[in-house]
C-alpha cells in the first residue's frame, strides 16, 4: 500500500472504498467534517490530492488493488496496527477490467474482498466498539439494467444476499452492516456536458420523480457518510433505496405516461 500522508493521525477513522468516484470523494470530504478517513483508491494522482486537499490533511489516500487476495485483511491489519480504531466503513469500489472482463476478479473486487475486510474488523475491533458498514448496491441487484451485462447483476444481486449473510454473523460482534441501493440516475460532473445536450431529457426525469429532482454524486456521497455517522438504529442487514423515489412508482404505468405526454406533443 501508499500513502500519501505522512502526518496522518488515526484515533478514530472511517474506511472508504472507491477512489476517484466522485460519490466516494464526497462521500469521504463529508465524513472528514467529523473525523479522519482513509480514502482507498486504485491509483493516487495530483488530481486526488488536490480534490482531497480541502480536508486539510484529515483525509488519508491509501493505494490499494482489491483484485488481490488476503490484501484486505492485510490492510485493516496495518490500520488497527498503526493505533486507528474503526467506527465506519463505507464500500464504493467498482471493478474496472484492465483487457478482457474476468468475472473471478469482479467478484474478488465487490464481493470477497468485503467479507476479508469486515471478518478482521470483527477480529481487531475493541470490545464495545460500534461499527457501522455501508455497501453500495444497484437496482440490478433485482432488475434487469439495460446498460450492464450479466456478470454486473449477479455480484450486485450477490452484494445484497452477503450483507445480510454477514450482517447475521457479526451482530454480535458490534458490526451493523447494511445495503444503500443507489438509482440508476445519478447526476456527476465529470458527465455534465451529457446532460446539458440532453435538457428535455433532464427536465422529463425531474417530472417524474416524487423528489421534484434528480440526485447528484454530492448529494449521495453526503447521505453515505450520514448514515455511517448516525447508523440507521439499531437496523442491520437492510436495504435503502437513494432514487429521488423513482421505485415508488409502477414501472409500466410511468412508461405509460411518458408515452402520452409525447404523443400529446407531437
Amino acid at each position: 500500500m501508499m500513502s500519501s500522508t505522512k502526518t496522518f493521525t488515526y484515533s478514530s477513522v472511517a474506511l472508504v472504498f472507491g477512489g476517484h468516484s466522485p460519490i466516494a470523494l464526497a462521500c469521504a470530504l463529508e465524513l472528514a467534517r467529523k473525523q479522519n478517513v482513509i480514502l482507498f483508491t486504485r491509483k493516487i494522482d495530483d488530481e486526488l490530492k488536490k480534490l482531497v486537499s480541502c480536508a486539510e490533511g484529515r483525509v488519508k489516500l491509501v493505494e490499494i488493488d482489491l483484485s488481490t487476495k488476503c490484501i484486505g485483511s492485510n490492510l485493516i491489519d496495518e490500520v488497527y496496527g498503526s493505533g486507528g480504531e474503526v467506527n465506519s466503513v463505507v464500500f464504493l469500489q467498482r471493478y474496472k477490467p484492465v483487457g478482457e472482463e474476468c468475472f473471478q476478479e469482479h467478484a474478488l473486487v465487490e464481493l470477497w474482498s468485503i467479507e476479508d475486510i469486515i471478518k478482521q474488523i470483527s477480529f481487531q475491533k475493541s470490545a464495545g466498539i460500534k461499527v457501522n458498514i455501508l455497501v453500495s448496491s444497484s437496482p440490478a441487484s433485482v432488475k434487469v439494467l439495460a446498460d450492464q451485462g450479466s456478470s454486473y447483476h449477479v455480484v450486485k444481486a450477490g452484494q445484497e444476499a452477503l450483507v445480510r449473510f454477514l450482517a447475521a454473523k457479526h451482530y454480535c460482534d458490534g458490526i451493523y452492516l447494511n445495503s444503500i441501493r443507489i438509482g440508476s440516475v445519478v447526476l456527476k460532473d465529470r458527465a455534465a456536458k451529457y446532460w446539458a445536450s440532453i435538457p428535455n431529457v433532464v427536465k422529463g426525469l425531474k417530472g417524474f420523480s416524487p423528489s421534484g429532482s434528480l440526485q447528484t454524486s454530492e448529494d449521495v456521497g453526503k447521505a453515505f457518510a450520514q448514515l455511517a455517522i448516525n447508523g440507521l438504529g439499531g437496523a442491520n442487514g437492510q436495504v435503502i433505496t437513494l432514487d429521488d423515489g423513482f421505485e415508488l412508482r409502477d414501472g409500466i404505468q410511468m412508461a405509460k405516461i411518458a408515452f402520452e405526454h409525447g404523443s400529446q406533443h407531437g
